[in-house]
């Protein structure tokens, strides 16, 4: 399995000059489609999304803790199967990658402007690796584990500092926030 650690950017879409991301996604009810590399080794991935909220990044978090961009990923894991034999080769630690320097961190939503800078790498040639292209795997989707409804907020502050697990896609996303913060 690829690590969370190392992922390599397939698809980005952000503000084509007339329409954002975000307002896709809602049209399309929450889905969103993209091409795998079709010559993708064979293998079990992680498949994550990212929406970048800007309603309060046109200031840094370093300038007000209390504003800044908002990160929301959502991973799932996907099972490739055909005879493709590339690795991907373009990572990205999402950990370290973002700092509040990067294009497309720090931007007024509210302001004019007719282009987004999608901050970080250029999504990876299509082939994913330097092999020539054939026909798309079809991905096998594992299992999606929903967090169960009716869990109820704790009714008081915990006596101590929380540490979140060390594991998982939220928790790569907190550790991201907080290195990019420490950064500036």
């Amino acid at each position: 399995m690829i690590s969370l650690t190392d992922p390599t950017r397939i698809a980005e879409d952000g503000y084509d000059g007339s329409e954002w991301a975000v307002d896709k996604l809602i049209k399309a009810k929450g889905k969103s489609t993209f091409t795998l590399p079709s010559a993708l080794k064979a293998g079990k991935y992680i498949v994550r999304q990212e929406i970048i909220a800007h309603h309060e990044s046109d200031v840094a978090y370093a300038s007000n803790p209390a504003r800044g961009a908002q990160f929301y990923p959502s991973c799932a894991q996907v099972e490739v199967t055909g005879s493709g034999t590339a690795v991907p080769d373009e990572k990205f630690d999402f950990n370290k990658g973002y700092t509040s320097t990067d294009k497309g961190i720090v931007f007024n939503l509210y302001g004019s402007y007719t282009t987004y800078d999608i901050p970080g790498p250029a999504p990876a040639g299509g082939n994913a690796g330097s092999e020539t292209q054939a026909p798309a795997p079809t991905p096998t989707f594992a299992t999606v584990v929903r967090p169960s409804e009716g869990a109820s907020a704790p009714t008081e502050a915990p006596s101590a500092p929380v540490t979140p697990p060390k594991t998982g896609c939220s928790s790569k996303r907190r550790r991201a926030r907080r290195a990019a913060r420490r950064s500036l």
